[in-house]
């Protein structure tokens, strides 16, 4: 019974020995594991970028700009310590803690706790530094990315550009463009998408519109900004800027060095309103006051028109496309030559939306595609007068010139438009007042028919033309139209059809005497069975007759689109004698 006693003992003894040794690595595991509850999020108001952890700074000169602050928080069950922060890399030394930062402190669960840091550059340009937040928690060592751009100065050329800007933020969107005064045409650039209206992806989030950058130079505008609906240039606000005067801080030294609170930084404030809503329908863009996302209404008093709103999808690391993110870059429409075309005079981030897949548009046969010109129809394009003509929009030009109302007078049934030389062949693309009408022509067949009222005798000269075209645009169409031939003395009624900008007389038939049509009908057929377009004309009330060959374009489903277009045009390509084509009637039925 001793033995056996004393060999219990020994046992009891050696499993408290186990136990405490246990107990120890247990104790010495708990100590080192940072995952023992404290748990690290940092936010900033940056996070809207949909990029990873960082703070985004601007300025002008050597102006230490305001604090950016990075929010620490512990969604952990247990006290978290942040042991260190550093600043490091390329450009390390312009950027600094706020005085007074503590570099050590705890942060209790479910608490937070702030990093303040700003910016001080000592050269133009865009700088770059890391943010490391040593603490001990399940991430022991968290990066905040530092960016910052000083300005050169605060106009034209001497801010910061929206290229530098968009690579600033972190996106690897491509601009393409680097400085003002090249993108000057509705054309597209780099990755940009051309659409005047968009609508909600996700339809239990709302939409938001948020200003991250804001360089509009010496002015007091408030900037108000927001949406419209479907074609149409009625503003429904959405957040206003607050009213801003320069400083110049060396007065009389002919440089321009002022310092503007809010028009010239990233992230700028804003006066009133907010960033969502949560649209039902297709919406447009308006911002900086007067300026559209459709172009239509983008006009100055001489009737030219301006692309001042581009959109860009936002791109992370290695150009991934973040979903249903863009990048809205504006630029103000005021007179040349003081429009100088940087698109950077307001940026902003569109979430939760997509290009407009279909705008609501009118089937053919719809009485608003049936146009006889005996009244004026509000909300569409205007005439000399101010009065509606029916027609829906007008087809853009490179030089984005292609609205003269003056030449356009509604009057007596009749549709008047005054000729001018440009025209919409090859590259030339300079065509004005081609009045056009969106329909749906992706379910059924369509003509696109207009009267002209003759006679014909006033085509004397060059390539003086009326005609009636359909195509999504001035580089694809084909077209139907009686002109004056110059190269073969005498008029014709001829069909064209254009791909990517390279044309082709497709058919062609002389008109024996000019003079002697009282009425012209010019009609263009798509048929949607065959995909395929073709041209037919009718002189005084006579029979239809077709003309030329059938036109299978090879990107037919644009013309097959839920947004097709068909309109008229006049032009005096070749002379300055100028005509009028009287329009009788136009439909798509």
């Amino acid at each position: 019974m001793a033995e056996e006693a004393r060999v219990t003992r020994k046992t009891l003894v050696r499993m408290s020995l186990a136990v405490a040794a246990l107990a120890l690595i247990a104790a010495t595991q708990t100590a080192c594991d940072p995952m023992s509850g404290a748990a690290l999020k940092v936010t900033a108001p940056e996070d809207v970028l949909g990029l990873s952890s960082r703070l985004v700074f601007s300025a002008n000169q050597q102006r230490t700009t305001d604090d950016r602050v990075a929010t620490l928080t512990n969604n952990g069950t247990a006290p978290m310590d942040v042991t260190n922060l550093t600043i490091s890399g390329t450009n390390a030394n312009q950027f600094l803690l706020v005085p007074g930062q503590p570099k050590t402190f705890s942060i209790a669960p479910n608490a937070s706790a702030t990093v303040k840091v700003r910016f001080r550059p000592t050269s133009a340009g865009n700088k770059f530094a890391t943010l490391t937040i040593a603490n001990d928690s399940a991430t022991p060592s968290v990066d905040v990315l530092l960016r910052g751009v000083r300005a050169v100065s605060t106009l034209g050329s001497t801010e910061p550009q929206l290229a530098q800007l968009v690579a600033l933020f972190g996106y690897t969107t491509n601009i393409g463009f680097t400085k003002g005064g090249v993108a000057t045409t509705p054309t597209a650039f780099g990755d940009e998408v051309l659409s005047p209206y968009w609508s909600r992806v996700d339809g239990s989030q709302p939409v938001t519109l948020t200003p991250i950058a804001k360089f509009t130079g010496a002015n007091t505008f408030n900037g108000a900004t927001g949406r419209t609906p479907l074609n149409s240039a009625t503003k429904q606000q959405l957040y206003t800027f607050p009213p801003d005067q320069a400083v110049d801080q060396t007065p009389g030294d002919g440089h321009d060095d002022s310092i503007y609170a809010e028009n010239q930084k990233t992230f700028p404030q804003i006066a009133s309103g907010g960033f969502s809503f949560s649209p039902t329908a297709p919406f447009g863009v308006y911002a900086n006051i007067g300026n559209f996302s459709n172009d239509q209404y983008n006009r100055d008093d001489q009737g030219t028109t301006f692309h001042n709103l581009r959109f860009y999808p936002a791109k992370g690391t290695g150009g991934a496309v973040i979903a249903n993110m863009w990048i809205v870059a504006v630029d103000v429409n005021t007179d040349p030559p003081d429009k100088n075309y940087d698109y950077q005079d307001q940026v902003m981030l569109l979430k939760n939306a997509q290009p407009a897949s279909a705008v609501v548009a009118p089937k053919p046969g719809s009485s608003a595609l049936d146009l006889t010109f005996d009244a004026a129809r509000s909300g569409t394009i205007a005439d000399k007068d101010g009065q509606g003509t029916g027609f829906s929009s007008v087809e853009s030009n490179k030089n984005g010139t292609e609205y003269k109302p003056a030449l356009i007078d509604l009057a007596s049934g009749r549709l008047k438009i005054t000729s001018t030389a440009g025209r919409t062949t090859a590259a030339d693309n300079t065509q004005n007042n081609a009045l056009q009408v969106v329909f749906d022509a992706s379910q059924s067949s369509y003509s696109a028919q207009a009267r002209i009222i003759g006679p014909m005798s006033d085509l004397t000269a060059g390539y003086q033309q009326k005609a009636v075209y359909a195509g999504p645009n001035e580089d694809n169409y084909i077209k139907i139209e009686i002109e004056h031939r110059v190269d073969k003395g005498g008029v014709f009624i001829s069909v064209l059809r254009e791909i990517n900008g390279g044309s082709a007389t497709i058919g062609q038939v002389k008109v024996a005497s000019p003079a002697s049509v009282s009425t012209l009908d010019l009609g263009i057929l798509g048929d949607r069975t065959t995909s395929s377009l073709h041209a037919r004309y009718r002189i005084n009330n006579g029979a239809w007759t077709n003309l030329g060959t059938n036109f299978k374009p090879g990107n037919v489903t644009q013309y097959f689109a839920p947004q097709s277009f068909a309109g008229i045009l006049v032009s005096n390509t070749g002379t300055t004698k100028t005509i009028v084509g009287n329009y009788d009637s136009f439909s798509v039925s």
